[in-house]
C-alpha cells in the first residue's frame, strides 16, 4: 500500500511541476540554487535541457526576459530574508551574489522605495487602527 501512495504522490507531484509555466520553472530553480550560486543563463538553460537560445524565445513567449525572472527573484528572497529578522543587511546581500552590500541596498530601494533597514522597521511597526 505505501509503494501505490508513493506512487500517487511523485505522479501528483510531476503533474505539478509538468502545469508550471516555463517562467515559473526558471524561478524554482534558481530560488532553489540560492544561496549556494545565483545562476546564470548558461546555469539555466543546461539545468532545463534546452538551449540558451530556447530559453530566451520562451521566456519571450511569457512576456518575460531572464533579466527580469532574476530581479524578481531576488526581491523576493530579500524581502523574505528581511521578514525573517534574523539575517543582517549584509548576509542577505552576500546569500542574493550582490557585488556589494551597497548595490544591494540600492536595489532594494529601487524595488521597494525603502531601505532594507527601513522597510524593517516598518515591519515592527504596529498597525494603526483606521477612524471611523
Amino acid at each position: 500500500m505505501l509503494k501505490v501512495f508513493e506512487t500517487m504522490a511523485q505522479e501528483s507531484k510531476d503533474e505539478l511541476h509538468s502545469s508550471q509555466s516555463f517562467s515559473d520553472k526558471v524561478s524554482r530553480w534558481m530560488m532553489e540554487s540560492l544561496p549556494t550560486f545565483f545562476p546564470t543563463l548558461q546555469h539555466t538553460a543546461e539545468y532545463l535541457g534546452v538551449s540558451i537560445r530556447t530559453l530566451q524565445s520562451r521566456l519571450r513567449e511569457e512576456d518575460t526576459t531572464f533579466h527580469e525572472i532574476s530581479v524578481q527573484v531576488r526581491k523576493e528572497m530579500a524581502l523574505r530574508y528581511l521578514q525573517k529578522g534574523t539575517y543582517s543587511v549584509g548576509d542577505i546581500a552576500y546569500a542574493l551574489h550582490f557585488s556589494e552590500q551597497s548595490a544591494f541596498q540600492n536595489a532594494f530601494k529601487k524595488w521597494t522605495g525603502q531601505t532594507p533597514g527601513q522597510y524593517r522597521l516598518s515591519l515592527k511597526q504596529p498597525m494603526q487602527p483606521v477612524a471611523e
